[in-house]
């Protein structure tokens, strides 16, 4: 594909710092660390769009990246529609009215009908890109996002991936063969390997394989799924089903791509093995994904392996040699909702004390998306602190006062990020959802106050969004 020679060769020129490895002539050539902010479980990345900026979603189980239709009419891209050349997973194609039409068709197998935008500007990790095709289909993502960038940018060279302390990394081998290329392992740690089914066109994303509970299964690393999930078949095939003992009703979820929900449920798992590593005495979540996870030729999807796996280890995605290194970061692996007592290993050590609000608060969104919520506290109180008129962090600041249960904090800091930057459409959105749902008014005065400040909020919402815009 040209726009992938393109921008394979513009990245290769981008990889200026070679690092010897552990083995002889072998050698890495690497780029500086590329800053991940976390938004709830998204890894997100900065770029921008004909100048402006714009923030993706790092989705390595999308085949193509991705705009939102409120974001492609927010950067006034002019749209055309699109006939795909070949079925994605991620996209997909239907025969309508006697011709194909293209959608998206993502997890819960809804359905969003595409079209293609063209990036005149595109500036990823600081290199300028020409006319860059998106497809524009889906809901808004939120949370400032405005579309995913999946694996026809991600995967055009090796891949680091060190969400937990807010970076990621190109990375291109140099004599390397088979060598080992986890780089970073201190000695004695141990270093996970996972061996990768061959990609293609058709299936590009990251596919390995596992078990549970000593059944085989077939595993995607997707870095846009915020939770690994298990497919009800794989499941049956272990022993497990709704209805076994300990398993717990979870709810519903559901994906960009359309409205279709999909039931969920939780379930204790004895051992979940990945490549070299095993994970003992946890949970999954498992979902009736059955008849929605596409075909592999082989066999379908069993597992989407999520942000909750790629938060816990730093990963290092080796295309060429079909391999995944992986080692143990810290933190859960699957059970983001227990105690931090019951799952804190000693390898996962937590950084230094930090030494700027940029850090502190990278790390303090890492540390909300695996549920060490008074670490975050403490980590994002210290970088508003350093930085008192950064938005983002009073935002991120009040939505883990949300998940401590202290309303009052989080409405104090929504409102100072709505002081510093007033068309912030996700405080905005914080602040109204926080006022329709707190309980404990003092008296029926300050519950129709709190109403009516919920009632401007809303209204400053719909008329700060895009009209395809989804809230």
């Amino acid at each position: 594909m040209r726009i992938g020679r393109i921008l394979c060769f513009c990245l290769l020129a981008a990889l200026p710092l070679p690092r010897a490895s552990a083995a002889g002539r072998c050698k890495l050539v690497e780029t500086p660390p590329i800053i991940v902010t976390m938004r709830g479980l998204r890894p997100t990345l900065l770029t921008e769009i004909n100048g402006v900026k714009a923030r993706f979603i790092i989705d390595t189980g999308a085949s193509t990246s991705v705009l939102s239709a409120a974001a492609a009419a927010q950067y006034k891209l002019p749209l055309r529609n699109w006939l795909a050349p070949r079925s994605l997973w991620g996209m997909a194609m239907r025969m309508e009215y006697g011709s194909p039409r293209a959608f998206i068709q993502g997890f819960g197998g809804g359905e969003a009908g595409a079209k293609i935008a063209t990036v005149r500007h595109f500036t990823y990790i600081g290199i300028a890109l020409s006319n860059i095709p998106f497809v524009v289909g889906g809901n808004t993502v939120g949370s400032g996002v405005v579309g995913l960038l999946g694996d026809n940018v991600l995967r055009l060279t090796d891949t680091e991936y060190d969400f937990k302390d807010g970076f990621m990394r190109l990375v291109r081998p140099m004599d390397c063969g088979e060598q080992p290329l986890a780089y970073w392992a201190k000695p004695g740690q141990a270093v996970a390997l996972d061996t990768l089914r061959r990609s293609s066109a058709r299936r590009p994303q990251i596919i390995g394989r596992g078990s549970v509970d000593g059944h085989r299964i077939t595993i995607m690393f997707d870095s846009g799924a915020p939770v690994s999930v298990l497919s009800l078949a794989a499941a049956r095939r272990a022993g497990i089903t709704p209805h076994s003992p300990g398993v717990v009703p979870a709810g519903r979820s559901w994906g960009i791509a359309g409205d279709r929900r999909v039931r969920m449920w939780r379930a204790p798992i004895a051992a979940v093995r990945i490549g070299t590593e095993t994970i003992e005495h946890t949970h999954l979540l498992i979902a009736d994904l059955d008849h929605l996870l596409p075909p592999m030729g082989e066999g379908s999807i069993d597992m989407l392996a999520g942000e909750d796996f790629f938060l816990s280890h730093h990963i290092l995605v080796a295309y060429n040699q079909r391999k995944l290194y992986f080692t143990y970061n810290g933190g859960p692996v699957f059970d983001l909702g227990l105690p931090s007592t019951e799952w804190r290993h000693a390898s996962g050590a937590r950084s230094g004390p930090g030494t700027n609000a940029a850090e502190l608060l990278r790390r303090g969104l890492a540390e909300a998306a695996q549920s060490e919520i008074h670490h975050a506290l403490r980590d994002l109180e210290r970088a508003c602190r350093l930085e008192p008129r950064d938005a983002n962090c009073r935002y991120a600041l009040g939505t883990v006062y949300v998940r401590d249960k202290q309303p009052a904090l989080a409405l104090k800091n929504f409102a100072a990020a709505l002081r510093i930057r007033p068309s912030d459409v996700e405080a905005h959105l914080a602040r109204a959802a926080l006022q329709l749902a707190r309980k404990d008014w003092p008296d029926p005065a300050a519950k129709a106050a709190a109403r009516a400040a919920a009632d401007r909020d809303l209204d400053a919402v719909a008329r700060l969004s895009a009209p395809e815009a989804q809230v």
